[in-house]
C-alpha cells in the first residue's frame, strides 16, 4: 500500500512515480567483493552478479523475486554459502541465463524454498 500527502494537500495527480527495482543488488562483472548478511525481496532479479569474478554470497536472504534469486551466468568462482532463497519466480541459483554458464562455482549449506525451477 502506498499513502501520498501533498504539500499543498491536492491530489497529486502526476506528480509522483513509483519505480520498482528490477535488480536488488547488481555487482555484474565485478571481480573480489564479499557480500553478507543481506535482505533482498520484491525485486525482478535478487542480484546479479553475472560476469562476476570471485564474488562470494553469505548469510544473505533473497525472497519474493519474479525471476531467479542469483544470476551467475558466466561467472568465475563464485561462492554462494549460508544463505536462503524463498519464493523465487526463476532458479533460486541461476547458472546460465544467457547462455553462458558459470565456472569453477562453490554452492555450500544453502536452503532454498518455493524456488519455481531449482
Amino acid at each position: 500500500r502506498l499513502s501520498v500527502q501533498m504539500r499543498d494537500s491536492a491530489f497529486p495527480g502526476n506528480r509522483i512515480s513509483v519505480v520498482g527495482l528490477e535488480k536488488g543488488i547488481d555487482v555484474s562483472g565485478r571481480s573480489h567483493l564479499r557480500l553478507s548478511e543481506l535482505v533482498v525481496q520484491n525485486t525482478f532479479f535478487g542480484i546479479d552478479a553475472s560476469f562476476s569474478n570471485g564474488i562470494v554470497v553469505s548469510n544473505s536472504h533473497v525472497s519474493l523475486t519474479v525471476d531467479e534469486g542469483i544470476d551467475l551466468s558466466g561467472a568465475t568462482t563464485p561462492t554462494i554459502r549460508e544463505s536462503r532463497f524463498r519464493d523465487t519466480g526463476g532458479d533460486a541459483i541461476g547458472f546460465s541465463k544467457v547462455g553462458i554458464p558459470s565456472t569453477g562455482a562453490v554452492i555450500v549449506n544453502n536452503m532454498v524454498t518455493n524456488s519455481s525451477f531449482g
